[in-house]
Formats: C-alpha cells, structure tokens, sequence
C-alpha cells in the first residue's frame, strides 16, 4: 500500500513537470524576425514605466491613409503607460515637403484638424502638394494666412523637427511606410495584425518594467 502511494506520488510529480515543460515550451504568438524585426541599435525610452510607440508615415502612401483611420480607433485603447508619436518618414525632397506640412500644421496649433485633411486632399481630391506653393494654397484655404504659413514653414522649429525625424528613421532602418517602432527595440510594417502585435509589444515592454 506503502509503496503504491509512492508510485502514485511519483507518477504525480513527473506529469506536473511534463505538462510545466510543456507550457514554458509553447511558443511566443509573435515572433522576431517573422513578425517584427528587432532594431540593431535599440534606444528604449528614458522615463521608467513608459513605453514609446511611434508611427513612421508619408502623406502620399495610400496604405498610411488607410491605416489612419484603424489607428485613430487605436489610440484611444492605449495605456496610460504608452506614449505615441507621429513621424513623417523622409527619403527625398518630395518627402520633406510634406514632412514640413505636419509639423507647419504642428506649429501653427491645427495639426489636429489638417491632418485627416492633408490624407483626404491628396487621395480624395488628387492634389500632391509638391512644393511649398502648393502647400500654402491649401493651408489658406484652411483659414491660414500665406504669412503665418511661410513664417512657419520656414522656421528654425519645424526644420529642427525635419532634422530629428530624418535621423531617428535613418537610425531605426526605417523602409517602408507605415511602420510602427515599439520602445526603440521593434519595428513592425504594415500587415493586417500590425497594431495586434504592437500591442503584443507593448505588453512585452510593460512587463520588462515591472
């Protein structure tokens, strides 16, 4: 009898240790290098507790439009923990120009209002805003004058914002728009699940500061 409770405790043990080996074994939903790529020189955020999220974008990227509106959805299931910021990506001229229109708009206090705005006027509407002209046209037709526009299109703040935007995507590898970059470490494209596996990201960061 003795020696039955034995085996049966035995028995006990290893399944408990099998079905354990078992859960630690299963793998992540989500994984480096299939579904996200990790950065070759992460730069984590400074402010303990705090996940950065940023979106890498281009005004003329049809796929960037149409994300728009599933991640204004997003943003608002966000934890407090997470703070998002919005980049224009740059590669060329025609790039900076509409860099320079989001952080005109971001200087001039209506970034809120022009930026669905922008989006819709080049894929709705057809306009390219290719040059500083252009782009002073539609910000007058948005009740700016072409003097608040050119004073700060042109100023030492917005060119200053082109400048950091340029190199944090040059530091990151950003190639593709839009990209999603979670805590300085992970860069994810656009896919169906893209903001499924932010937010799988963002877990993985918030309990990493735990």
């Amino acid at each position: 009898m003795c020696s039955t409770n034995k085996y049966l405790k035995l028995l006990t043990c290893l399944l408990f240790i099998f079905s354990t080996s078992i859960t630690l074994a299963q793998p992540e939903r989500y994984l480096a290098g299939r579904d996200y790529q990790l950065i070759e020189a992460p730069s984590s955020s400074n402010a303990l507790g705090i996940v950065e999220v940023e979106e890498y974008f281009w005004y003329g990227c049809p796929g960037c439009f149409q994300f728009d509106f599933i991640l204004t959805d997003w943003l608002e299931t966000l934890p407090q923990e997470v703070n998002f910021t919005r980049f224009p990506a740059i590669w060329s001229a025609q790039h900076e120009v509409h860099a320079k229109a989001y952080y005109t708009a971001f200087q001039l206090g209506v970034l809120e209002s022009l930026h669905e705005k922008i989006f819709e006027a080049m894929h709705l509407e057809g306009l390219r805003f290719r040059n500083e002209s252009e782009l002073a046209g539609f910000f007058e037709k948005n009740n700016i004058s072409n003097e608040q526009f050119t004073s700060a299109y042109n100023s030492f703040t917005v060119n200053t914002a082109i400048n950091r935007a340029e190199k944090k995507a040059r530091d990151y590898l950003v190639r593709n728009t839009p990209s999603m970059v979670v805590n300085g470490k992970y860069i994810v494209n656009l896919r169906a699940d893209t903001l499924e596996i932010v937010d799988f990201l963002i877990r993985k960061e918030l309990t990493i500061n735990d």
